[in-house]
This record gives structure tokens, sequence and C-alpha cells, in this order.
């Protein structure tokens, strides 16, 4: 039986902008793009984060349903939706801005049956979900429980605007790490979270301390990944016409949703991927995550959109190289 992938966290509505005008709304949050994400990369894939009750919160589980992502977990709160702003500039990192009182993220307390998650099963959080009390320390005992029969993913997807008490925040990022099987950080984050740190010193720091899997990624320059078997690393490829929103959300989905596909979700099973395998890990997430920035905003591609875009490159018609 394939593993399933269960994500955790924030579900809001983003107002995007490039001339700070004109804003699209369109559905968001770090967990809940990374659900969509492996759910288009054809993993059984559940969300079982807050999800409100208001105009927005429909529209939001409406467009889980689309992706082929079960809801059926995901906590109904009476509290509004997040909402985000996001500037897009031309060669710049998207800016944001988010409105989180009293919200459904802010008051989660997500909970499930025992015996829901079963061992092989991942779990993966993240982001500004991570962020607020009373919301984050639930999410953080929630995770910590499964994790201790399941495997957890983290993603810290900073944003340091919203980040209040950086020590209180940094020691709980800590505490989730310490029980990760896998965490995916970018180098943007990994610049905030550890200013001292090359990726490869987070990376073998991690792993000594017993994670599984760690892989960094930084845009248009590529991602890279450590187990205790191996390395392996690959460029991004090239992509124009949208934007880099969800982007590492679409990364992320698409790792797990690999590794559940291979039944590679226990502990020993990811220590002994050497670059061997997680070469074709990293480079389908990775082609995933450039299709995703052919867009405006967070649409995550179909696994058949990918390995058609795979066998394009295979066949010289596209380029993108490892850098083993």
């Amino acid at each position: 039986m394939k593993p399933r992938i269960f994500f955790c966290g924030e579900a809001l509505i983003d107002f995007i902008t490039a001339d700070g005008t004109t804003y699209r709304a369109a559905t968001g949050g770090a967990p809940f793009n990374a659900a969509k994400a492996a759910a288009m990369a054809d993993a059984k894939t559940y969300f079982c984060g807050a999800i409100s009750d208001d105009i927005f919160g429909k529209k939001i589980l409406a467009d889980l349903r689309s992706h082929g992502v079960n809801s059926s977990f995901a906590e109904r709160s009476s509290s509004p939706t997040v909402l985000g702003f996001i500037q897009i500039s031309e060669g710049a990192h998207p800016s944001y801005a988010f409105f989180d009182r009293d919200s459904s993220m802010v008051n989660m307390n997500p909970t499930l049956e025992a015996g829901t998650l079963r061992s092989g099963d991942i779990l993966g959080i993240g982001s500004i979900s991570l962020i607020p009390s009373p919301g984050a320390d639930r999410i953080e005992k929630f995770a910590l429980h499964q994790a201790q029969t399941s495997i957890l993913a983290l993603d810290p997807n900073v944003r340091p605007s919203m980040i209040r008490d950086r020590k209180s925040w940094h020691a709980r990022l800590m505490r989730l790490m310490e029980a990760s099987t896998i965490i995916k950080i970018s180098f943007e984050d990994l610049e905030f979270f550890a200013p001292d740190h090359s990726p490869e010193q987070f990376a073998k720091e991690r792993i000594q301390a017993g994670s599984s899997l760690v892989i960094v990624t930084d845009g248009e320059k590529g991602s890279e990944a450590w187990t205790p078997s191996g390395y392996s690393c690959v460029k991004a490829l090239k992509s124009t016409g949208g934007d880099t929103v969800g982007a590492g959300d679409t990364m992320m989905g698409y790792v797990l949703a690999y590794l559940a596909e291979k039944k590679i979700s226990r502990r020993d099973d990811i220590n002994q991927l050497d670059q061997k395998e997680l070469y074709p890990m990293l480079n389908l997430a990775s082609v995933a995550a450039a299709m995703n920035c052919e867009e405006v905003g967070c649409h995550p591609p179909s696994r058949e959109a990918v390995e058609d875009r795979l066998e394009a490159i295979r066949l010289g018609k596209e380029g993108t190289d490892s850098r083993d």
C-alpha cells in the first residue's frame, strides 16, 4: 500500500499585484499549495488544516476538491480566512503582507483520531501557521505527536514581517526540525534562519541531528539534496511568463509524492537514498516547480505534463542539467 500524504497549516487568499493597484485573488498558503501539488503528482493527499466557513473558505474548499485533495479531515472554523497581499516585481523576490488577526489559522487546533496516520504516512507542515499562537503551539504539539509514528516533513517558508518574537519562533522551528525526517528550506530562508550556515553545513548538521533528507532550493540556481548516504543537485529549468509564487510549495509536494510513489517513506529507506536515487526525485520536483512559474500564482502542473516536459528535455528540445 502506498503511503498517504497529509498537510497541516494555513489555507488563505492571496491578493497578487504587479502594479500596486490591480489585485487578483487566488487561493494560497504553503501547506495548501503543497497539498495541491502532491495531488497533481498523483499522490493520495489530505489537507487537515483549518478552513473558514466564510466566503473565502468556500473558495479554498472548492479548490482543494478540484485538485483531488481530500478535505474530510480539515477543521472547519467560524473564524475568518487569512488574507495575504503579494507584490510581484520583475527580477526580485515577491514581497508579502498578511492580515491574520483572530483568523482560522491563529485559532487552528488540528486533531486526528488515533491511528489515522499509519506508519509510513507523511505529514507536511510549515510556513506562517508556525508563527502566531495559539495555533502555532497546537500545530507543534500535533506534529510532534504524529512524528512518533509517521514521517514529518517541514518547510519553514519564512515570512520575516510576521515574526514578532524571533527567539520563540526559532526555538519552535528547532524543536520541529529535531523531529523532522525531511526538511526543505530555501536559500533565502536559510539566510534568515541560520545566517552563519552554508547549505552544506546546515544539511550536514541536521542529518547529524537525525534528519534523513535535507533539500535546499535557490531559485534559478537550482536545488541540492543530502541524505546520510548521498548528495545530488540540479540546475533550475528556465521559465518565463509567470511568477515564482508557490514554486517552493510545488517542489515540496512533488518530492513527497515521489517518495510515496516509490514507497520510500520510512526513515531507514530515506537514509539509504544515494545520488542515483536522489537525482530523479530532485529533477522531477525541480521541473514541476519551474512549470508552476510559467503561471501567475500557484498552479502546480499535472504529473503527465511534467513527464512530457522531462521527455522533451531528454530529447534535447529543452535544456536542464545537474551540478553533481
